[in-house]
């Protein structure tokens, strides 16, 4: 319980800080900025039906991967935050588009920056929003059709589906959909918002350069994140308290690669 009241706690000043006064929306004048995210194992790049290794011994397949990443904002040293309009701030990356893991944000406020904040998952407004309001990667007749629980009223965060082989060296197929937000009653909140600092150095938008920001996100930490994870005592995990250990280590896999300015 407490674990959970803090993550609700941490989320609620997360968005509520959209309306606080060091918060400045983008302006019609910015720079182009591209999160260019690579999906990887440890050092090695992720590939499908390749087979890895966890701590405890049992290897694995990864079949699928799709993962929403949301609400972004950008950090400078002074403390204020500048965030992209709602709209423009939902992307869904799937292993299997190269395009998907290039996100495009064309209008972020001129300025230099330490780090960026972002959410692994779609907010409550969102996923509580009428219809028409859902677009793109929300469409859940398009895009997200795959990525929504219409039982449950919410989109999955994060899906990874694939084959393990146990100590015995039996296969079998594992499947983690992750989601929740606490709705329908529930106390079950994975959304996880997360701080990438940028390096050493600030990073500078501008009208005149592009801005591309290389990120890592190493897809091992599902299962030795914060805690580590045994796939054959929970090979099937959804909408179930253990969800939010599996969300707990996805919460660690990102980080900062590297930064490049091309001239427009």
């Amino acid at each position: 319980m407490k674990h959970t009241i803090l993550s609700i706690f941490c989320i609620c000043l997360f968005l509520a800080s959209c309306a606080n006064d060091n918060v400045s929306p983008i302006t019609k004048k910015g720079g182009s900025v591209i999160l260019k995210i690579d999906n990887v194992i440890g050092i090695q790049n992720l590939e499908y039906d390749k087979t890895y290794s966890i701590a405890s011994g049992e290897k694995y397949t990864i079949k699928k991967l799709k993962y929403y990443i949301s609400n972004i904002q950008f950090m400078k040293s002074d403390g204020s935050v500048t965030f992209l309009q709602q709209d423009s701030s939902y992307f869904l990356v799937d292993e299997s588009n190269s395009a998907s893991m290039i996100l495009s944000l064309p209008q972020v406020e001129i300025g230099k920056y330490l780090a960026i904040r972002l959410m692994i998952g779609v907010d409550s407004a969102k996923s509580m929003a009428p219809l028409e309001k859902r677009r793109g990667v929300l469409d859940m007749s398009g895009l997200g059709q795959d990525m929504y629980w219409t039982w449950n009223q919410g989109y999955i965060f994060f899906k990874m589906e694939g084959i393990f082989t146990d100590f015995s060296g039996k296969n079998d197929d594992y499947t983690y959909h992750i989601g929740g937000f606490g709705n329908n009653g529930s106390s079950l909140n994975n959304i996880k918002v997360i701080t990438i600092p940028l390096g050493s150095t600030e990073c500078e938008v501008s009208e005149d350069k592009k801005l591309t920001i290389n990120l890592i996100a190493d897809i091992s930490k599902v299962f030795n994140g914060k805690k580590e994870i045994t796939i054959v005592d929970h090979p099937i995990i959804t909408f179930s308290p253990f969800s939010t250990d599996i969300a707990d280590n996805y919460s660690a896999m990102m980080s900062f690669s590297s930064l490049q300015y091309t001239i427009k």
